[in-house]
């Protein structure tokens, strides 16, 4: 059994770190979103065997309950800093965050912006590691030799404020209503644009959430996109926490992606790929552009794959966290015996649901007086 036990949702968070080289360390993966009212047999086994536990996103109730058993068995474990949980304030601030977070082994993150973040917030003194993307990436695609202008296959994939595609939709809906336009969006980003007036050339087909990274990958691919479309809030410097992970998906799908010229996504101005950046979110002027061109489409896109393969190549994360976090050293029955005993019930959910949408109107300062 690997060293190290990764505890969240199994979405991008656990791909992004650890699918790549690394991966071959075979590390364990317990998905909160399959515990019901008592930990599996297979997670209590994977906790109690673990040297090291990495916590992700959400300290929720139930992330509380295991790490209250790990620091009264002096179990060492890390938090992963997801940078959207902390921006936009899902992290429910109380005594018992702080002493979960002040008991951390370590933060983890994959953007300097978070770490400085983090680290401006309070005065805990954590270590600070800052993980590059661990992604496997596929045999590159061939660019397609040429678009179809009678229609188009665009998808909204990215994540962000839904309430961006507002704007992106209602361009389409002015400048293309020539085309016929078949947009690939989440379930709940098309029921949010169903609510605008959408021309009738644009076809939304939904797609359901899918916390499985490679089912996500797998289904996307299968839309046949001729482009992606990702939008930002100019106006919130939040937006520069994000990591390039959405790079990744035009090099899935074959095709390119168009970007508001925000950080930190306009690093790419750098690799000569600055015409895939708008200054606002209407993008039909580019798609336009570039659709009519397809010497300069098809070399943007091997720019853009080239770009991808050298900025994502797999990394030796887990040897980094092996240098930098503390192990436990032997294991004891009786931890076993208590994380069995465990109860996670479903009004403890609920009540924990409603409490956190009070919070979430405050800042969460959390960390401004840390404490054992």
């Amino acid at each position: 059994m690997s060293q190290f036990l990764y505890i969240g949702d199994d979405t991008a968070s656990y791909h992004l770190f650890f699918n790549g080289v690394s991966n071959s360390n075979s590390v364990p993966v317990v998905n909160w979103t399959d515990v019901k009212s008592v930990l599996p047999a297979d997670a209590v086994e994977k906790i109690t065997s673990a040297k090291h536990i990495i916590f992700s996103r959400d300290i929720d109730w139930k992330t509380l309950k295991i790490a209250n058993l790990l620091i009264e068995h002096n179990i060492p474990y890390s938090y992963y800093a997801d940078d959207n949980y902390f921006i936009k304030k899902r992290i429910v601030p109380s005594q018992k965050v702080i002493q979960f977070l002040s008991c951390a082994d370590a933060f983890i993150t994959t953007t300097s912006a978070m770490n400085n973040y983090l680290k401006k917030m309070g005065s805990i003194e954590q270590k600070y590691i800052q993980l590059d993307l661990d992604v496997f990436i596929p045999e590159k695609s061939t660019p397609k030799k040429e678009l179809s202008m009678q229609a188009l296959n665009i998808g909204f994939l990215g994540t962000g404020k839904d309430d961006l595609y507002k704007d992106v939709i209602q361009d389409l809906s002015d400048s293309l209503s020539c085309i016929k336009i078949n947009i690939y969006a989440p379930k709940l980003l098309c029921k949010l644009l169903r609510k605008k007036t959408i021309a009738d050339s644009i076809t939304l087909i939904e797609f359901d959430f899918m916390k499985n990274y490679q089912e996500f990958v797998h289904t996307i691919k299968s839309f046949n996109l001729d482009f992606i479309l990702q939008p930002a809030d100019l106006s919130d410097d939040n937006y520069q926490f994000k990591n390039l992970n959405t790079l990744l998906l035009p090099y899935y799908c074959n095709c390119l992606i168009f970007f508001c010229d925000s950080p930190p996504y306009n690093k790419i101005k750098n690799q000569g790929l600055n015409e895939l950046l708008t200054n606002s979110n209407a993008f039909s002027k580019k798609i336009i552009e570039i659709s009519n061109d397809n010497v300069k489409r098809m070399a943007l896109t091997e720019s853009l794959f080239s770009f991808v393969e050298n900025s994502f190549s797999a990394n030796n994360n887990i040897k980094k966290l092996q240098e930098h976090v503390r192990f436990r050293d032997e294991d004891s029955g009786q931890f076993t015996k208590k994380l069995e005993e465990l109860r996670f019930w479903r009004i403890e959910k609920i009540y924990n649901k409603y409490k956190r949408s009070l919070y979430r109107k405050f800042p969460a300062v959390f960390l401004a007086h840390p404490h054992k």
